[in-house]
């Protein structure tokens, strides 16, 4: 159920949310800003669930989903279990969407996020045609 709704949330279906996502940070932005915004949300309530094939099929670019079983040579529903097994209570909120200027390519949204601890992520989204798909992230995830 949780899976469909990550699915819908992908796919611009709903209002976005996942069922019991109640900060979704999302909603502070409109229009293009928050469907990529959703995305990183969607990712968040992803990495808590263990759900690492919705962020592999769903929620990163083809080059992301390569890049990151590239990195020890394992698949990456894999990689990003060993990544985020200790940090999986993220809960990302997004700050700042930003959609061009100097450090934005054509195609692509920048987003900047915390978590619960302050920690910061900036998330490389590329627009597919339809949603958004991460594309790149760095940060501080969580308490290491």
């Amino acid at each position: 159920m949780l899976t469909a709704a990550f699915a819908l949330a992908a796919c611009g279906g709903g209002d976005g949310a996942p069922e019991g996502d109640t900060d979704n940070s999302a909603e502070e932005f409109a229009g293009q800003k928050r469907v990529a915004a959703q995305t990183v949300e969607d990712f968040s309530n992803a990495v808590a669930t263990g759900d690492w094939s919705t962020i592999c099929e769903s929620l990163f670019t083809s080059t992301e989903v390569e890049q990151t079983a590239g990195i020890l040579g394992g698949d990456c529903e894999s990689e990003l279990a060993d990544e985020f097994e200790d940090n999986r209570d993220l809960n990302l909120t997004v700050e700042k969407v930003t959609t061009g200027g100097a450090f934005v390519t054509s195609g692509e949204v920048m987003v900047e996020s915390k978590d619960d601890e302050g920690n910061s992520q900036t998330f490389t989204l590329a627009d597919d045609g339809t949603d958004y798909r991460i594309d790149g992230y760095a940060g501080t995830f969580g308490a290491d």
